[in-house]
Parts: C-alpha cells; structure tokens; sequence
C-alpha cells in the first residue's frame, strides 16, 4: 500500500465484498448497511453500493478484488438491475463503462444507451438531478458521442456505441495539429445499441477504447451498430 493510487485497499473488506469504513483503530465500522445513504453513513452522497466501484485509476486491481471479471461483471449485473445506480450523482457516473474493463462490452453499450434514452429528457426535467456545474449535460454529451474518459486525466476514453448519425470534434489548432476527429456511425437506430465492428481512419479496431493520441490525430472513427450483441471488443485487455 505503498502507492497512494492503492489507498483504497485499507477500505475494501474483502469478506463483505464492499467498500467499508475504518474506525482509528483500523477495525470495520458496525453495523454496515451497504445500502445506507444517509448522511451519517460514512460516504459523502451516496452508500458504498456505488463507492465499491470508485477506484477509476487502477480498475484491473479492483477487478481482482472482485474475485476476477466473471465475478465483477455478475456484481455489474446486480448493481443495475437492484437499482443501485444513481446518474445524477458523480461517484456512479464512470460505472457503466467498467463493464469494458472486464471483457463485456456488449453490456457497457446497453446500459449507457439506456441511461441515455430512458434518464434523460428533453422536457424542464431532463436531466437525472441537478447539473452540478454542468456534469450530468456533459455526461450526456460524451455518452452520445460513444466516447467516456473512465480516470479523469488518463489518455484513455472507452468505447461504446453512439447515438449520434454523426460528429465531428474541431481540435484546437494551438495545440493539436489532427483538424478534426470525425465519429460516424452505421445502422443507427433506437433498437440497434450494440456495435457491430470499429474502424478507425479506415483500419478495424477490435478494443473497446481510444487513446487520446488517437483522437487528436484526427481522423474518422467508423461504428457499425446493430440489434443484437456482438463479440466485438470482448477478448481486449483494457489498459
């Protein structure tokens, strides 16, 4: 525990398979309710449901802590489908994309597509909570384009499917050099959230991300979508 990145293991307990607060003395907080989001649980705005899975700089130790990406994705499953995710509350944002990080892309495509079809609006209400300085419209914002930076400040964005028809990204010419990074997509449509296959300036991308590199390159980004989940990406080991 050397590593400050790797702080987080004097909370996780392994026997509950939780995240769990500390007394001074190094023993577990009790009694512990893993669903309690009280403001005196522990947790700062939500339970330990959702700060389970709050170590986006190292996520492949998580994934082991799990017990291993069969076991991290069943725990994915259970999380969603109990629904214990919350989209209007940061700590839960990244989780959907996590699904990458085990080999089950297939399943990161369906939950943030509906996330976005089914969490957000266009009426007075359409966003899932208050926007925070802008973060639940720019969640959106990154989900529509298929992109997500799972680890703010890590060159890596996950892949998943887009809502668009079509985006291009005008890069910053004082910085980058790329012009534009131009995201299409093929098949689009309401029942069609799962990809197909990627290309990317032409040549096939078989993993579930980009590199920052990549995008600022410029470029076109090619996504075939369809109805039925595909093995595209499944056999990428995550960075």
């Amino acid at each position: 525990l050397a590593r400050a990145d790797a702080a987080w293991r004097h909370h996780w307990n392994a026997d509950v398979g939780f995240m769990q607060a500390l007394h001074a003395d190094g023993t577990w907080v009790e009694p512990f309710d893993p669903t309690d989001d009280s403001d005196a649980n522990d947790f700062a705005e939500a339970d330990a449901w959702i700060y389970s899975w709050f170590v986006p700089q190292d996520v492949p130790e998580l994934v082991d802590a799990f017990g291993g990406p069969a076991a991290f994705v069943e725990r994915l499953d259970r999380f969603f489908d109990e629904g214990h995710y919350d989209p209007s509350n940061q700590p839960s944002f990244h989780v959907p994309f996590l699904y990458n990080h085990a080999g089950a892309p297939a399943k990161a495509q369906a939950r943030v597509r509906d996330v976005l079809t089914t969490r957000y609006g266009d009426d007075p209400g359409g966003l899932p909570g208050n926007d925070d300085a802008g973060s639940t419209s720019a969640w959106y914002v990154l989900g529509a384009l298929g992109l997500y930076p799972v680890a703010p400040g890590s060159p890596v964005y996950d892949l998943v499917a887009p809502l668009v028809d079509s985006a291009t990204l005008h890069l910053d010419p004082r910085h980058y050099d790329g012009g534009t990074f131009v995201i299409k997509t093929v098949g689009q449509g309401p029942d069609h959230p799962f990809i197909q296959s990627v290309t990317l300036n032409g040549a096939p991308l078989e993993r579930p991300w980009l590199t920052h590199e990549e995008i600022v390159a410029g470029g076109t980004l090619t996504v075939t979508l369809g109805p039925e989940a595909s093995s595209w990406g499944a056999s990428a080991s995550h960075p």
